[in-house]
This record gives C-alpha cells, structure tokens and sequence, in this order.
C-alpha cells in the first residue's frame, strides 16, 4: 500500500508540474500579445496625432480615453 501510495503521489506531482508548466506557457503568449497589441496602438496613435487627426476621431476609431491620447502627445 505505502509503495502504491509513493508512485501515486509521484504520478500526481508529474501530472501537476506539467500542467502548471503548459498553464505558465499559454499566460505567457497571452501576455506577450496583449503588450504586443498595445505596442501597435501606441504606435498608430501616435501616427495619427503626427498627422493632425482629430483626438474625437482618435476617440472613436480607438476607444481610448482623451487622457490616453494625450499622455502620447
């Protein structure tokens, strides 16, 4: 019984590691894409301010707030 016990938990640790490790994984991609979109819109507000478009029309197309848009001024 104890020897059946051990490999259980054994087995239960392998199980539970490699579930945290794939868990770790898909946050990190989720992670890294949500900066990485971020990153864009910064960058295409940012465009767009260069070019003199209009904040309400940054507002709209974005759904950033007014106060987003001018911390990127």
């Amino acid at each position: 019984i104890a020897q059946g016990l051990k490999k259980g938990i054994k087995q239960g640790l392998k199980q539970g590691i490699k579930k945290g490790i794939e868990q770790g994984i898909e946050q990190g991609i989720e992670q890294g894409l949500n900066k990485g979109l971020k990153q864009k819109e910064t960058e295409i507000v940012k465009n767009l301010l260069k070019e003199n478009v209009s904040i309400d029309i940054i507002i709209k197309s974005t759904g950033l707030s007014k106060d987003e848009i001018e911390k990127l001024k």
